[in-house]
């Protein structure tokens, strides 16, 4: 499915978590290791009306790492598919 994102949103793609071995503390069954405030993603599409897209010197390939903030990460489920956006504004870092 493509999705084409408007009014300066980026459609981003969250990286895999890392497995983590096993411990040799007991923790109980609901535990959750506590998450980072900031999360590396992957650019996967941008509005042409982005900051990006229009300084084509800032704009990042496709693929390309992005640090931005977790809470600020928008989850959409189309049924078949679950898609993150984000607001430009929030991109913090561009990792190459």
């Amino acid at each position: 499915m493509y999705v084409k994102p408007f009014n300066r949103y980026v459609q981003v793609k969250l990286e895999e978590p890392k497995e983590e071995s096993q411990s040799s503390v007991i923790l109980p069954d609901d535990y959750k290791t506590p998450e980072s405030e900031h999360v590396l993603v992957t650019l996967v599409s941008a509005t042409e009306d982005s900051v990006l897209a229009q300084n084509s010197y800032l704009y990042p390939p496709l693929k390309t790492k992005l640090v931005i903030p977790r809470h600020m990460i928008q989850e959409i489920d189309l049924g078949e598919e679950t898609i993150y956006l984000i607001q430009e504004n929030y991109i913090m870092a561009i990792v190459t």
